[in-house]
């Protein structure tokens, strides 16, 4: 399944299901060599396939921030820095979805590549205080008290 999911050519892709998302970098966690399978179909795809959403306007990057996998994110961002300022159709950023789901070390590499840019202001207004609310709910704050 790995060897022909790579030998797709770019015209065969198409938007995929969350599931399909989480199973396919998930499945590094299952496999010893899951990260260099997850290494070449990052380098074999285009940006703008890797910029495909589910139905709920998640991208690959929303998806493996709620699963915290650092590595994978930071393929991600490096193939394309403009990955952690897309919004999903809930009004989320993959920084709020890690903060959300508890992921505090997804959460702080997010921090460090999302932009505070005059677009998208993700640390303004509604978003920036959703930010707050999910980092005072799974605690994050309790490690400076």
């Amino acid at each position: 399944m790995p060897v022909k999911f790579l030998k797709m050519t770019p015209s065969q892709s198409q938007p995929i299901s969350p599931p399909s998302w989480r199973r396919l970098f998930s499945w590094r966690l299952r496999q010893m060599r899951g990260i260099l399978f997850v290494r070449k179909l990052v380098a074999l795809m285009r940006p703008e396939a890797l910029a495909l959403t589910d139905y709920f306007g998640n991208t690959a990057l929303h998806a493996v921030a709620v699963l915290g996998n650092i590595i994978e994110a930071k393929l991600v961002v490096e193939k394309n820095p403009d990955f952690p300022n897309i919004w999903n159709n809930d009004g989320s950023l993959p920084l709020h979805l890690a903060a959300m789901h508890g992921q505090r070390k997804m959460t702080l590499f997010l921090l460090s590549v999302t932009r505070d840019d005059e677009e998208s202001k993700p640390y303004e207004g509604e978003a920036g205080a959703t930010l707050m609310r999910f980092a005072i709910n799974v605690g994050f704050y309790s490690e400076y008290y």
